[in-house]
């Protein structure tokens, strides 16, 4: 609908089963090689519609399937943590890994808005009986800068009940830090080494060396 008193362009849109990594630019094609958009969302332009971004909002949800996302192989990362004893094993292992290979995700679901350049997600959602995913973050079409949070939960044969942690993503598409928070790892495995000791000792605390450095062994 065009409001030509209030110069507004707006309406609400539906996409099912679109292709959308057709359109991506190329570096965000070597993350993203598959998938299918479902989205609905609605939008307001105000004229004159020159600019593609500029006085646009879109506000709406998103529903992905079948993506495949490039870097990351979650069955080796599962298989990874199934190899991990104690903190120190983590970190070393943490500190190793490399992001390669590729992840197929059935589906992933969101909350977007897009206000002139800049593109906020929210709510993003995915799960499976091994992997749960919650993120959230930030991009700006014209400076390609992002920021992605990610909060990781993995189940695997040896460790039910492993903690999340996060991945924090920042920069733009072509050079990017990457941030790791896995405070509650490092309680996870104090935790049980501190139980270990105890469970030694007839739950008492002996000040021995060894036993203090057990805790990273």
């Amino acid at each position: 609908m065009i409001d030509l008193f209030k110069r507004n362009v707006n309406g609400v849109f539906f996409i099912e089963n679109f292709p959308f990594v057709k359109t991506l630019n190329k570096q965000l094609k070597s993350y993203i090689s598959n998938g299918r958009l479902n989205a609905t969302f609605s939008f307001t332009k105000r004229l004159p519609l020159d600019h593609k971004t500029k006085n646009l909002k879109m506000e709406g949800k998103f529903f992905l399937k079948d993506t495949i996302i490039l870097g990351v192989n979650a069955q080796e990362t599962i298989l990874m943590i199934d190899q991990i004893d104690n903190l120190n094993s983590f970190l070393n292992n943490l500190s190793s890994f490399k992001f390669k290979g590729s992840t197929k995700i059935e589906t992933i679901e969101g909350d977007f808005i897009l206000e002139d350049s800049n593109l906020r997600v929210k709510n993003i959602y995915s799960e499976d009986d091994k992997i749960k995913l919650n993120a959230e973050g930030n991009y700006n079409i014209l400076s390609e800068n992002f920021y992605l949070k990610n909060r990781i939960k993995i189940k695997t044969s040896k460790y039910i009940d492993f903690p999340d942690f996060g991945i924090d993503i920042s920069g733009n598409t072509s050079k990017y830090s990457i941030n790791y928070d896995i405070d509650k790892i490092k309680e996870h495995f104090f935790e049980k080494t501190l139980k270990k000791i105890l469970k030694k000792n007839n739950n008492k605390i002996i000040i021995d060396p060894d036993n203090i450095l057990e805790l990273f062994n």
